[in-house]
């Protein structure tokens, strides 16, 4: 194989952050980008040329204890990301070879929709003098959309089936620190 292949990638990205100032704190990131490559005379976009990504975080902790040594947070994550690119499937193909046939000859000239998560957690934090204790939980894609994707080849029915990613993420996490 010989790569005689090209790539170009342009981005702008921003941040705006709030540090932690009376409990609140919080985070506002994106980035606008255009990603693409040129394989075979033709300049195509990259799977992930999204176009955008965004993120906002905002948060809050509270003080407690008997001292008001110890944390208690709670923050909210909203991200949102344009669809990743994919290549289209040959239905007629496909069918043929009971299996997926991409049409390569299109490639990543399809585009999944833009899509909009959300992630929750909650902590508290133990603080002493020669250690600290952190218990976490945290709800990975709370809205329960991911915007992934995948193709699966039906048997019975002789065809292509788009099959969704949904999936809820539950974290729960110990941590000490000494």
């Amino acid at each position: 194989m010989v790569n005689k292949g090209k790539g170009s990638n342009y981005d702008l990205d921003f941040t705006l952050e709030r540090y932690l100032s009376k409990g609140y704190y919080g985070l506002l990131t994106g980035s606008v980008f255009d990603s693409k490559y040129k394989g075979d005379c033709i300049w195509r976009d990259t799977k992930y040329n999204q176009w955008c990504f965004a993120n906002a975080l905002i948060g809050k902790e509270w003080m407690c204890g008997k001292q008001k040594q110890n944390v208690f947070s709670a923050n909210l994550k909203l991200s949102y990301q344009g669809g990743d690119h994919y290549t289209p499937i040959d239905q007629m193909a496909s069918e043929a070879k009971h299996d997926i046939i991409f049409d390569v000859a299109r490639a990543f000239t399809s585009q999944f929709p833009s899509v909009l998560t959300s992630d929750i957690s909650v902590g508290y934090k133990i603080n002493k003098k020669k250690s600290s204790h952190e218990f976490s939980l945290k709800i990975l894609n709370a809205g329960l959309i991911t915007g992934q994707h995948g193709y699966v080849y039906n048997e019975v029915k002789n065809s292509v089936e788009k099959m969704d990613v949904v999936d809820i993420l539950p974290n729960l996490s110990y941590k000490i620190q000494f």
